[in-house]
């Protein structure tokens, strides 16, 4: 009896450990929404939306001439 309670847990262990990695690979695989990709360049997948602004602001280019 202790023999098969033994090998029920290998078991058991086995089957999760295989059921983990299968899991893993098929979550690890990249998805198809980068349908426009462009081979040999970088992409990344961003999950903060963009955040803009608009600022108006004044440049000083050449300071007044005093004479």
């Amino acid at each position: 009896m202790q023999n098969s309670l033994i090998t029920m847990r290998g078991i058991s262990s086995t089957l999760t450990f295989a059921f983990l990695f299968v899991v893993s690979i098929a979550y690890a695989q990249p998805s198809s929404d980068l349908s426009s990709a462009e081979a040999g360049k970088c992409y990344a997948k961003c999950l903060i939306q963009d955040q803009y602004e608009t600022v108006t602001e004044q440049v000083l280019v050449k300071a007044k001439a005093s004479n």
